[in-house]
């Protein structure tokens, strides 16, 4: 039985201007740098009012260097054991809600994003897999995986890849400047009208019971086998033989688009 050739190409499309960078915009994205930042040096602030509070009168003062200081400490272990497994846990939460409560205002969301279970990833294009700024994404989606395909709803385009359009997932691992832990990717292969094209994208929305190495990667290899479970582009496609794709970059226009209504925002 012949079949549909939509039906074996991936859709990437912009959000409508007036939904899409409601949470990778600038200032959403500096705001949450901050607070990263901030949550990382509080140990310091806590060392240092311990160091001043000992110069004042104990009687006044009482137990509060102590007290301070202790914190410190324990904000500075809790900030290391974070930077040996995820270091931009919790941060990273807040985007995950902001991106969430956002798909599921806009008027023309799929029914599945009702499901609040949908995890949220991250798209790091391969070019920026060493890059050493605060955000190297460029998008953030809300993912649906089911037996048709695979859905994700971002909050700056939209992804449909059915079945017949993944060729195949693979986990690759990278250690993003300032980790000590590796960070395993999951490289999505698929075809798009544009021709074969690779999507890597990552969790962003672990729990703190989560954060290991270990349990992050296992996570990964579950989703990979989740998808190829799923995939059959390879099997539509009998001369796929792992070919040259094209890469995921980080550009103000998306090359791989469906032609639609122009973009709001750059990216």
């Amino acid at each position: 039985m012949s079949r549909s050739i939509n039906s074996s190409l991936a859709r990437i499309w912009p959000v409508h201007p007036g939904d899409a960078n409601r949470v990778m915009n600038g200032f959403s994205l500096a705001i949450n740098s901050i607070k990263l930042v901030v949550f990382q040096t509080l140990w310091v602030w806590f060392i240092v009012f311990a160091i001043a509070a000992s110069f004042l009168q104990r009687s006044v003062v009482g137990a509060l260097p102590t007290i301070a200081c202790g914190t410190g400490l324990g904000l500075l272990a809790l900030q290391f054991c974070l930077l040996c497994v995820y270091p931009e846990w919790p941060i990273n939460r807040s985007l995950c809600r902001k991106l969430r409560r956002s798909v599921f205002a806009r008027i023309d969301r799929p029914s599945w994003t009702k499901d609040s279970t949908g995890r949220v990833v991250e798209l790091v294009p391969r070019e920026k897999w060493r890059g050493s700024h605060f955000e190297t994404a460029t998008d953030l989606m809300v993912l649906h995986l089911h037996c048709d395909g695979l859905a994700m709803e971002g909050d700056r385009d939209h992804y449909d890849l059915p079945s017949d359009s993944i060729l195949d997932a693979q986990i690759e691992e990278i250690r993003p400047a300032g980790w000590l832990a590796p960070l395993p990717m999951i490289v999505i292969t698929a075809r798009t009208q544009k021709g074969v094209v690779e999507l890597p994208i990552a969790f962003r929305d672990h729990g703190l019971g989560d954060l290991r190495p270990s349990r992050r990667r296992d996570q990964a290899i579950a989703l990979v086998d989740q998808i190829n479970a799923v995939a059959s582009g390879a099997v539509f496609s009998s001369d796929y033989q792992t070919p040259r794709v094209d890469r995921w970059h980080a550009q103000p226009d998306n090359p791989y688009a469906i032609p639609t209504t122009s973009r709001g925002s750059a990216r």
